[in-house]
């Protein structure tokens, strides 16, 4: 959040990076084009939209997803930004938005208890509720 504007991100989907620039444009264009993980991408920035609702926020956000490329992995993103309402705070915005379909599943109030039992993490890894 920065002068009254909130800009979040989706990112979800994802591929490896390839060993040559030809490699990796393939893979790239392949993500770019995979029916399944746009249909999980759009999962995500659905679950924005819809998390930011209640708080009055209205996101904008590209049509299609970009690559987003680190070492090892390329994701399938999409920036999002709105003007936040007068009185929305950070805080309120994190507790409606975390986790993701991407980190939590779908629909997070049955699946991330789930992740709890089955995943190996330690318990300052779990999500913070919020108290409201």
């Amino acid at each position: 959040m920065h002068d009254g504007r909130l800009t979040t991100e989706a990112l979800a989907g994802s591929v490896r990076r390839g060993v040559s620039a030809s490699e990796d444009a393939a893979l790239g264009g392949v993500l770019l084009g995979d029916e399944k993980e746009l249909r999980e991408h759009r999962l995500v920035i659905d679950s924005i939209e819809r998390r930011l609702a209640p708080l009055g926020i209205r996101p904008e956000h590209p049509g299609k997803p970009a690559l987003f490329r680190l070492a090892n992995v390329q994701h399938l993103h999409t920036p999002v930004h709105a003007v936040l309402p007068a009185g929305v705070r950070l805080l309120d915005v994190l507790a409606n938005l975390h986790p993701t379909p991407a980190v939590g599943g779908t629909p997070r109030e049955a699946a991330v208890p789930h992740i709890r039992v089955l995943e190996d993490f330690p318990a300052a890894c779990t999500p913070v509720r919020s108290a409201g």
